[in-house]
């Protein structure tokens, strides 16, 4: 049951904690995420993401590429976590790879979820996140965040961009006091976060 659980749980992330002490999770496979508010409440979120992706044992087959964030956590899985200097080569790659997979999920009729449940490739159905700070929307990028909106469900990416106040996903706010916001479900928990030092 564990395996099944972390296969449908691939890019789940803790985001926050309710008043009531229960953890809040969202699956962000699939998602291109816009994180706004409070710079380095902001910051710390993004760095708590990047992190529990490294250790999560359902997050095992999730590629990582950071950009301008978050680099202190490679040695926690140096072998899936990579640090670039720009988004340019990230995105290229990560645009690679979601349409490899689109095409393989065409060849089979499905979307990841599905594909993932019904192990319909003996391959593994990885996944990639892509988180970047302080963005250049250079067109590698911006194609990257198209196929992520224009093929729900069938890219097995995901795209953070923290501290973005103008660009345009699924939105999530934070708060100087680290009140965390989804404006879509009108949600709000206090957000996870984790520092450069920790």
């Amino acid at each position: 049951v564990g395996d099944q659980v972390g296969e449908e749980l691939h890019d789940a992330v803790t985001i926050g904690q309710d008043d009531r002490g229960g953890s809040w999770l969202l699956n962000i496979e699939d998602l291109s995420v816009v994180v706004t508010g409070d710079s380095v409440a902001v910051s710390d979120f993004a760095r708590f993401v990047a992190a529990e992706v490294a250790c999560n044992p359902w997050s095992k087959h999730t590629a990582l590429d950071v950009v301008g964030i978050a680099g202190e956590v490679v040695a926690m899985s140096p072998e899936r976590i990579h640090v670039h200097g720009t988004p340019t080569a990230a995105a290229t790659q990560a645009v690679a790879d979601a349409v490899h997979t689109i095409d393989r999920l065409t060849e089979h009729n499905v979307d990841t979820p599905t594909a993932r449940a019904l192990q319909t490739d003996p391959d593994p159905w990885p996944s990639r996140l892509l988180i970047v700070d302080h963005p250049d929307m250079v067109d590698e990028l911006d194609q990257l965040v198209r196929l992520v909106t224009d093929h729900s469900g069938r890219t097995a990416t995901a795209v953070m961009l923290p501290d973005q106040d103008h660009a345009e996903g699924f939105e999530i706010h934070i708060d100087e006091r680290r009140q965390l916001t989804i404006p879509a479900v009108n949600l709000t928990v206090q957000a996870v976060g984790l520092t450069a030092a920790e």
